[in-house]
């Protein structure tokens, strides 16, 4: 006690339970006037609950009130302990002199002086901090595990993957599917950090201690398992370990009847038992989510388990078998919302995944989304595949609703995070907010090699490319089997350092990986198309239209290989009936416009293709101008270019200035350049020109395509022209070379179609 105590008052006990060191303590001044003891992992010894019984009864301690009363000269000083009560089993503590207990740092235990409980609490009904301290004060009894918990300063869990104790291969998707929908009961509880599932399957096998788990994953404990199916018997053992100690926190092992309905009962014990042990405080929202039934029917769950194992193949094959699973779920069992969510979301995901017909798939996903939320309106994944779908539709503030509300329903679930960075990065033309969304995903997901190709992507727009470079170049060395990966990286060789040979060597075996998917085989076609390699670019744009003849693409790509064989009237063929029909094409109209804007022009039919055009986007015609979206920039610069053409210079002016800080804020230099060409700044469009020839991203159209033909009777436009057409030649040889010598994957054959 120090002076300024009363002998019958409450007092508190400095305890320090983590390796926080003094100088480092954030804590209140008073407490820094006294010593405080260390209590690893916060459990009282013996040593401890006899001083305190001492201090209660008014006994002095060693050292007595005057060591209590000694005031230290700086903040997070502390006076000096002698090495014999260091010995004493309780280091650091001055026994006279504390009036507190820090529980970590600035945590309190509240310690009474009134008469005390004679027994622990049960361990169904755990008591709060200042509870077990005050029993552990009354009497000295070796406590339950389950009593003996210590006060994580970080609750959170990794829950790693079960063993599959049947032995039987069958059975593995089934324990997988257990063990995912256990994680997403446990992600419901906010005050508990949840390790999502692709950082933790991860660990599938490993021989690495929990300790170093736990540090690569950010979690303070894990929960390790097994389930066994025998018959119409399910048995399922748990354990809650500490991951720095090794400590058992806690161990339950489950025997019932296998149904659906006991399935879902265990998982909601194990979460609720989790949240105990970690003295997480669960909500009344959460507790009902918790206990609430997604579906009775075995068979239905059991087709939702094979469900999940395909959609996580993150693959064409894995999303047609995700696609059927989901939907024998809900023929089974019509009031499973889950199932409707998560099919909804995989129509969304098939457009890009397999390249099929984006108004056709979101006409699928209308109805199921719909019947989700009817079913659960606090589904996040309900608003998750909401959001989804109407970011595909252009809806972006409701995807953006959406999506914050699928965030406030469950916070531990990364994919809210990641769908809204990608609105905000590829829609809204916000990438700063994007990155920092992913970051929070990434403290739920911190070895998922999507998060990587989703930081480096976001990272380009904000000029920091060789952060972004060394993320990719290491994700796909950690992650040779992930197909995204090879994409975005070379995506960005090509796009962003002009790399062309490494990037057809990463798209060769991003390709390889996933030989369902149209997204490699269109990125090289692109490529080789930029590089003047006409056939093969033709070549991969047929392979790309066989993969996927109808997707929003599928367009521009018939035109491109008309125009790379020399078949003029062909490629203005495909374009008009693109722009006769642009729901077919969507965000790609612009490049057929593109094609017909150009041939209009050459022939000097101006007024033709402002008609085209006005049609096409009447909004940057005539009133207030629309705010620019990454999304409408290429419009934007086609609008303006026909609107020069035209005479029109007033209203051009206008949506070019409007849309040069959003090129500028988005490192984007190909619209930067043509901004500058058509406001007449040549000074500033050479000065991005020169910049974009040093990085090695200008393409072979380069002196015959606007906006870098429009320089060419500039002084500085044919040194360029020659660096570029040098550079590329360099390119070629090298590709060849790779070839050659067995360096790009082969070529996969196409897979059969479903």
């Amino acid at each position: 006690r120090t002076e300024d105590m009363g002998r019958r008052r409450a007092f508190l006990v400095p305890v320090c339970i983590d390796d926080t060191k003094d100088a480092e303590a954030d804590v209140p001044d008073s407490f820094l006037r006294v010593q405080w003891t260390r209590l690893p992992g916060a459990l009282p010894t013996p040593q401890f609950v006899e001083q305190v019984k001492r201090l209660l009864s008014g006994e002095q301690g060693a050292g007595g009130k005057e060591q209590g009363a000694q005031k230290t000269e700086g903040r997070g000083q502390r006076t000096e302990v002698s090495p014999e009560s260091r010995r004493s089993g309780l280091p650091g503590w001055t026994w006279g002199a504390l009036t507190a207990v820090i529980v970590g740092i600035a945590t309190a235990l509240w310690v009474a002086s009134q008469p005390k409980p004679s027994a622990p609490p049960p361990a169904s009904s755990l008591p709060p901090p200042a509870a077990a301290a005050a029993a552990a004060a009354a009497e000295v009894k070796p406590m339950p595990m389950q009593t003996v918990i210590p006060l994580k300063p970080d609750k959170s869990i990794a829950v790693l993957p079960f063993a599959n104790r049947s032995n039987r291969e069958e059975d593995l998707f089934f324990t997988d599917g257990v063990h995912d929908d256990l994680l997403t009961q446990i992600s419901r509880i906010r005050a508990i950090k949840t390790i999502s599932r692709t950082s933790v399957m991860q660990y599938r096998g490993t021989t690495k201690n929990l300790r170093t788990i736990g540090q690569e994953l950010g979690a303070a404990t894990i929960l390790e398992g097994g389930i066994q199916r025998s018959g119409n018997r399910i048995r399922i053992n748990v354990q809650l370990i500490d991951a720095a100690t090794d400590a058992h926190i806690w161990a339950e092992t489950y025997d019932r009847e296998l149904t659906a309905e006991n399935i879902f009962k265990i998982q909601t014990e194990v979460a609720t038992a989790i949240a105990t042990a970690l003295q997480a405080a669960l909500l009344p929202e959460e507790q009902k989510q918790l206990e609430k039934l997604p579906t009775n029917n075995l068979a239905a769950l059991e087709a939702f388990f094979q469900g999940q194992a395909g959609i996580w193949k993150y693959t064409a094959p894995g999303m047609r078998e995700a696609a059927r699973q989901y939907q024998r779920a809900v023929e089974l069992d019509p009031s499973f919302a889950r199932a409707y969510a998560r099919l909804a979301s995989v129509y969304v995901y098939q457009s890009y995944f397999e390249g099929l017909p984006a108004a056709v798939q979101n006409a699928k996903a209308e109805p199921l989304v719909k019947r989700a939320l009817e079913l659960d309106p606090h589904s996040n994944d309900a608003y998750i595949a909401l959001g989804q779908l109407r970011r595909d539709q252009g809806a972006y503030a409701e995807s953006e609703a959406a999506l914050q509300r699928a965030i406030e329903l469950n916070p531990n679930d990364p994919f809210g995070y990641q769908n809204y960075a990608l609105l905000l990065r590829w829609n809204l033309g916000r990438p700063a907010e994007a990155v920092e969304l992913i970051k929070k995903a990434r403290t739920l997901e911190p070895r998922d090699p999507g998060l990587d190709s989703m930081t480096a992507e976001f990272l380009q727009p904000l000029g920091r490319i060789d952060e972004a470079r060394a993320i990719m170049e290491a994700s796909v060395r950690d992650n040779p089997g992930f197909a995204q990966g090879y994409r975005t990286l070379g995506i960005l060789y090509g796009q962003e350092f002009g790399l062309y040979d490494q990037a057809v060597q990463a798209l060769r075996k991003g390709h390889a990986l996933d030989p369902g998917s149209p997204v490699c085989p269109g990125l090289l076609a692109r490529l080789f198309d930029w590089i003047g390699e006409n056939e093969q670019a033709a070549e991969w744009y047929e392979r790309t239209l066989q993969i996927s003849p109808d997707s929003l693409e599928s367009s521009f790509r018939r035109a491109a290989v008309h125009r790379l064989r020399g078949e003029r009237e062909k490629e203005l063929a495909v374009s008009e009936a693109a722009v006769r029909s642009p729901a077919s094409v969507g965000p790609y109209l612009s490049v057929s416009l593109a094609v017909l804007r150009d041939h209009d022009l050459s022939l000097g039919r101006t007024r033709e293709i402002r008609a085209r055009y006005a049609t096409a986007y009447p909004a940057f015609f005539e009133g207030p101008v629309p705010a620019v979206t990454l999304t409408n920039i290429d419009a934007v610069i086609g609008v303006s270019r026909v609107l020069l053409a035209n005479g029109e210079k007033e209203r051009a002016d206008l949506l070019l200035n409007a849309a040069k800080p959003l090129a500028v804020a988005n490192h984007n230099d190909q619209a930067l350049l043509s901004i500058q060409t058509l406001l007449g700044d040549k000074r500033a469009a050479i000065a991005t020109l020169q910049r974009r020839v040093d990085r090695g991203t200008v393409r072979a159209d380069f002196g015959t395509e606007p906006p870098a033909s429009d320089l060419r009777t500039e002084p500085e436009f044919a040194p360029l022209l020659e660096k570029v057409r040098v550079r590329l030649a360099a390119q070629r040889d090298s590709i060849r070379q790779l070839e050659a010598s067995g360096q790009l994957a082969p070529i996969p054959d196409l897979p059969a179609k479903p």
